[in-house]
């Protein structure tokens, strides 16, 4: 069911240009989803963000180089799959051939796949 209402509130406040990708990794109750748009970057928990109508438990500012996310400027609320709350992060992102994609973040893996709105059966 959480999945549902994170998909939903994404779905109303997408930009065009966004990247969007939820946590799809076994046993996870409530998977955290990461938006990129523009310059900045959301991580949403709607079990976890202390606003059930908007929870976003990080943001900040990113810069994309290669396969690697920047992180920078970070405003944590709660605890996201990033397990790490310095200043600046980087994620290196490693594409799957099924369509999914591994963030590591030093020896993190977390496993997110694409959102694609509009895109039926996904």
């Amino acid at each position: 069911m959480s999945k549902v209402w994170i998909i939903l509130f994404l779905f109303f406040s997408s930009a065009i240009n966004a990247e969007e990708w939820i946590q799809k990794e076994a046993g996870i109750e409530c998977p955290d989803l990461i938006k990129f748009e523009s310059n900045k970057y959301y991580i949403f928990n709607d079990c976890y963000g202390f606003d059930p109508k908007n929870p976003i438990i990080e943001s900040g500012e990113f810069k994309k180089r290669n396969n690697v996310y920047h992180l920078f400027n970070r405003q944590i609320e709660q605890q996201s799959f990033l397990l790490n709350k310095s200043a600046t992060v980087d994620l290196k992102v490693t594409f799957q051939p099924n369509g999914e994609v591994v963030f590591k973040n030093g020896s993190n893996h977390n496993v997110f796949k694409l959102i694609r709105l509009g895109d039926e059966g996904s």
